[in-house]
């Protein structure tokens, strides 16, 4: 009988064994590989990055961002990392490690701040870390990303409930800062302006209602009416005006004129003045204040100038301006701009008016959003609009077409 060849003989259970172990020796080296590519470099990246910044603020773990001389520093760290997109990536998985295996979390989450939507995610993850500094520190780097941190949106809600002060404030002022997009939390801020047991963060809430908008307008008109934060409300309402200029601030500003507290009053007539000619049905009330003897003369001047604003800036008023909202340029139907007016004004935008029209053959209906005495001021409505998610707008000059108030 003739020897098979060794080479020919089937594999022993032992050399099964062996081939089994090279490739889980090979598996387990391309995973450290991999970890120490997407985990490992970046951290290191990140760790030497943030010894510049680290550097200039020896003394704090999670340095604040109202210190403007840090501001360079992190454009560079940002990018040393590639980027905001890269920058955001590489922060974010610093920022989840322990402590003990990244010391510069705070820094990390600081620098997060300047890296854009990308870090959204990263730093709402933070804002429910156990330390409480670095739930303030995420929630600076929040309100520093502004407007496109709208996703942030519902984290930002559950934070203003924190049982740290500093944190509800800093998480007020972002809110704030993301402005329009952030409409939800208008009952929580007031919740949190009417009953925080800080002043400062009562204040914050109040300031961060005024940045909202005029979709905040009722929630600032209840809190004229308490003592400690009626001159915050008022003078959000002042800032609003000066951005918005909506006619839906002028009965509370003229209500706001008869005010007990003084300083109210003058705030009343300094955003009644920014209003322009909208303001003009103000008129008697601040006649009145001009004429009332038992006001100290500062408010007077301040009723006085006003009037002179307002019809100086009615003698130069070019007209007024509308944004539509709809899906071309009318509906043929009273259903299909009805339903487009209720989510409008479910997104708290004020002024929603139904305009009808008699064409060939019925009516044609469109909506549109707020009147506004300049083009520039309705192009900057517009633009809130399509942040908020409406993007079929165009503007239009004021007509003779009937409108119909939407409540």
């Amino acid at each position: 009988m003739v020897r098979r060849h060794a080479l020919d003989s089937p594999a022993t259970p032992r050399s099964r064994k062996l081939y089994v172990l090279w490739a889980i020796a090979l598996t387990l080296l391309l995973a450290l590989g991999l970890f120490s590519w997407l985990v490992v470099v970046p951290v290191w990246e990140v760790h030497e990055a943030l010894e510049t910044v680290g550097q200039s603020c020896m003394w704090h773990p999670a340095p604040s961002r109202h210190h403007d001389h840090l501001a360079d520093l992190r454009r560079e760290v940002v990018d040393k990392l590639g980027g905001q997109r890269e920058a955001a990536r590489k922060l974010s998985i610093y920022s989840r490690l322990p402590l003990w295996s990244a010391p510069r979390r705070g820094l990390a989450l600081f620098v997060l701040g300047d890296c854009g939507e990308a870090a959204v995610p990263a730093l709402v993850n933070a804002l429910g870390d156990n330390s409480s500094l670095f739930r303030r520190v995420a929630a600076e780097s929040l309100c520093a990303i502004g407007e496109v941190a709208v996703a942030a949106v519902p984290s930002l809600r559950k934070a203003l409930r924190d049982e740290r002060w500093e944190v509800r404030a800093q998480v007020a002022f972002a809110l704030g800062n993301i402005g329009l997009a952030a409409g939800a939390a208008i009952p929580d801020l007031k919740m949190a302006a009417r009953n925080d047991k800080r002043l400062e963060v009562r204040q914050a809430a109040t300031a961060a209602l005024g940045e909202i908008g005029p979709a905040a307008t009722s929630a600032l008109q209840e809190l004229l009416g308490f003592t400690e934060i009626c001159e915050p409300a008022i003078m959000s309402l002042w800032s609003m005006s000066k951005e918005h200029r909506n006619t839906s601030l002028l009965p509370v500003l003229r209500k706001a004129l008869k005010h007990p507290n003084h300083n109210v009053r003058w705030w009343a007539c300094m955003a009644l003045a920014e209003l322009g000619p909208i303001a003009r049905s103000s008129a008697l009330e601040l006649e009145r204040l001009v004429q009332d003897r038992d006001v100290s003369d500062e408010l007077r001047q301040a009723a006085r100038e006003t009037l002179k604003k307002i019809k100086a800036a009615q003698e130069k008023s070019p007209g007024k301006a509308k944004i539509r909202i709809g899906v071309g340029d009318s509906f043929d139907g009273h259903g299909p701009a009805k339903r487009l007016a209720d989510k409008l004004n479910r997104e708290h935008f004020p002024n929603v008016l139904l305009h009808k029209r008699l064409k060939e053959g019925g009516y044609t209906y469109s909506v549109t959003v707020g009147e506004f005495a300049s083009e520039d001021e309705a192009r900057l409505a517009m633009r809130k609009l399509l942040l908020a998610g409406f993007r079929h707008t165009s503007l239009e000059k004021a007509d003779d077409a009937r409108p119909e108030r939407q409540r």
